[in-house]
């Protein structure tokens, strides 16, 4: 039993202690084709309230620039639009405990009545204990597959490039 406890502490000290040797930021881009034109699309992601999003219990507006979203799991997280031209992109920056980072979105017409959004997002973890476990549960790619699949709903469209 004394070994299998060593060997579970040695191992968690191992996994926390790769944090300092892990980028802090980290970056992942997506482009995805929706239904609806780039007005229609943009008004999806630059609305605060987001009512398609499956991620969040409520959503504060503070003004037409700063929001707070609280996640149905996890910490609130302060939003702050620092770019916006109808259709064309929008520009988020956001911040909780433990991380920061930059969402944008660049809005272009995909043929007939379709738009593609190309989007990155950058997030940075100070801590290097908080890294690892970062990428594991956290990371921006998953939390960009889910507000694909909850944009892709809200736009009614079927499919990933």
């Amino acid at each position: 039993m004394k070994a299998i406890v060593s060997i579970l502490a040695i191992a968690v000290i191992l996994a926390a202690g790769s944090g300092w040797f892990m980028d802090p930021v980290q970056r992942v881009a997506m482009t995805v084709e929706l239904d609806g034109s780039p007005l229609a699309v943009y008004a999806l992601v630059s609305d605060p309230q987001q009512p398609w999003r499956t991620d969040l219990a409520q959503v504060l507006v503070h003004d037409s620039t700063r929001w707070t979203e609280l996640p149905a799991r996890g910490d609130p997280i302060e939003f702050r639009r620092t770019d916006a031209e109808p259709g064309k992109r929008f520009a988020v920056a956001f911040s909780s405990r433990g991380f920061s980072g930059m969402w944008s979105g660049e809005f272009a017409p995909a043929g007939g009545a379709r738009t593609r959004l190309t989007f990155t997002e950058q997030v940075t973890v100070p801590s290097p204990w908080l890294r690892p476990v970062s990428r594991v549960f956290f990371g921006p790619e998953k939390a960009m597959q889910r507000y694909v699949a909850d944009l892709r709903r809200a736009a009614h469209t079927p499919r990933q490039r």
